[in-house]
């Protein structure tokens, strides 16, 4: 299972499949309903014995084997309710050592506040939600409410915040939120749609468990963002990046200060559809096979050479990275079938061998690249002028490489700068280790590096080859982030020492803080545990 599988897995559940607890009685019970989705470590009876204040017969399960039991009143007037219980199995997370009897105080003095029907309250719960069954909850609510301007308001903010599940709303649904909006809320709509043309190229990115671009109302003005959707969820499989048309006027609402500049609009109004596959892992077998053994004659020489040169393997630009650098590149070579001799094969490995050799420090630092000329020299006597150029202009801008390379006595200068093009794109598709958000697709050079980056992105967390953390480990580590503040950014990646680190971002400070006392209180998870500007950096046992 990947983290990719975990992200989708707990986006699963809905009102429509919740399951009572009183409908498991026995162990035998368990075990059946395990082999149906559900994940429950307790029966009713016990339950109800731990915890006599909650109804047991309010008590769910949701389809979905990484969950945990929730309290529900799914019969309210105002809006349903579903409250996660953070019991997982038999065992609830518990924050700051809280007892049960105050835990079962303060979930049914939630429940009683959302039921008042105050708006406040209603906002915060369906933002504590996961997000599929957030916007389950949310389609319910909408039923319940009238059309006005603070049900719209509600509706974009939860969908500006939420990754999974929309596709569950129905058009009703849909309509009853867009007749609400008020005259200044149509007002502000125009004037953000002002600086766009009429007709309006937009993008959209989807993995292999993304909904399909024919019903989903979401696209985007950016094709960096379409990448970054297309690609945030780790696969082996081909995700895509849709290009379209919409009419200006056909366009429900735009957001262009955000980073994802997304549009929201009618899945019929969208036209002109292109669709650009980009290649998952899966789909390039046979390409991997052409180049391996090339990659590995070259894979073998760069640990000793990190070695050698006294570089730590716990940088961002260390040996696993030239690793990556290494392979995404005769990965690009081969898949867009640039025909190399074996000479020019040479100088590329062995420039991306070096490339970063000579980095004493992970900052911006653009004469790094001399530096590993330099070690480049010392080490092979007989070096090759084109190899050391690629060395050290690596880390340049373009420009001034192009213009320094054709004054050069280099030959075959045509060949030379298709070298240099490889190197660099296979450089920034290894961005990915910091983020899908750091990497921007204008900057490649070659027409085929962006099908890469789905590739890149799981390569990214593989190539050390130690195995992901079990998946109820990251289940719970992947509720935590998911379900407490809106996460803008996630990244799991492999460190030296066996240790795992996750980059989480978001806008809520508070949500930080309440991250922080739930992790810090789960002494079992974590080992360490700081604070950066708006994020967390965190290490497993």
């Amino acid at each position: 299972m990947t983290v990719g599988d975990i992200l989708v897995s707990i986006n699963q559940a809905s009102l429509d499949t919740m399951l009572p607890l009183t409908a498991v009685q026995t162990s035998a019970d368990i075990e059946r309903y395990y082999k149906e989705g559900y994940s429950i470590g307790i029966t009713a009876t016990e339950f109800a014995k731990k915890y006599p204040r909650l109804p047991v017969d309010k008590i769910y399960a949701a389809h979905n084997v990484l969950a945990p039991l929730y309290y529900c009143e799914l019969d309210s007037t105002t809006v349903p309710i579903v409250l996660s219980l953070n019991i997982y199995g038999d065992k609830r997370l518990a924050v700051n050592s809280e007892s049960d009897e105050k835990f079962q105080q303060r979930v049914l003095g939630a429940a009683e506040n959302i039921s008042t029907g105050n708006a406040p309250f209603i906002r915060s719960y369906l933002f504590s939600l996961e997000d599929s069954l957030r916007v389950s909850v949310l389609s319910r609510y909408i039923e319940l409410s009238n059309p006005d301007e603070d049900l719209y308001s509600l509706f974009l903010d939860l969908y500006r915040t939420s990754d999974f599940g929309f596709s569950a709303l129905k058009e009703d649904d849909l309509q009853k939120v867009f007749a609400g909006k008020s005259q200044k809320q149509k007002q502000d709509t125009i004037k953000r749609l002002s600086s766009l043309p009429d007709t309006v190229t937009v993008y959209r990115g989807e993995g292999s468990k993304s909904t399909p671009y024919e019903k989903s109302f979401s696209w985007t003005t950016s094709y960096k963002a379409a990448c970054f959707f297309a690609c945030r969820i780790p696969s082996l499989e081909n995700s895509r990046i849709i290009t379209a048309h919409v009419s200006k006027c056909d366009i429900i609402e735009y957001f262009p200060n955000d980073e994802e500049k997304e549009v929201l609009v009618p899945p019929a109004a969208v036209k002109d559809r292109k669709v650009d596959t980009l290649y998952g892992i899966n789909a390039l077998t046979d390409e991997i096979q052409a180049f391996f053994p090339l990659y590995q004659r070259y894979r073998s020489r760069i640990s000793s050479l990190y070695d050698a040169y006294g570089r730590a393997n716990d940088e961002e630009h260390d040996a696993e990275h030239t690793l990556r650098v290494l392979f995404d590149a005769l990965l690009l070579v081969q898949v867009q079938g640039i025909a190399l001799t074996k000479k020019e094969s040479h100088q590329l490995c062995d420039a991306i061998l070096y490339h970063d050799i000579g980095r004493t420090n992970d900052d911006v630092d653009d004469s790094h690249g001399a530096k590993s000329n330099d070690i480049y020299h010392d080490a092979v006597p007989e070096c090759n002028s084109a190899t050391a150029f690629l060395i050290e202009y690596h880390c340049l801008d373009d420009r001034k490489a192009l213009a320094d390379l054709k004054a050069s006595n280099i030959r075959d200068k045509e060949r030379v700068w298709l070298l240099y093009t490889i190197l660099k794109d296979a450089d920034a598709l290894d961005r990915v280790r910091f983020g899908m958000r750091a990497v921007d697709p204008k900057y490649f050079r070659n027409e085929i590096t962006h099908k890469l980056l789905p590739t890149a992105q799981r390569t990214s967390q593989s190539s050390s080859g130690t195995p992901i953390p079990s998946p109820m480990f990251l289940s719970i580590i992947v509720m935590l982030f998911s379900t407490i503040g809106h996460t803008t950014n996630v990244n799991l990646r492999f460190l030296k020492t066996d240790a795992w680190i996750w980059s989480f971002r978001t806008t809520s400070v508070m949500a930080m803080r309440m991250l922080q006392i739930s992790i810090a209180s789960t002494t079992s998870l974590c080992s360490h545990i700081c604070i950066r500007t708006q994020s967390f950096r965190w290490l497993p046992m």
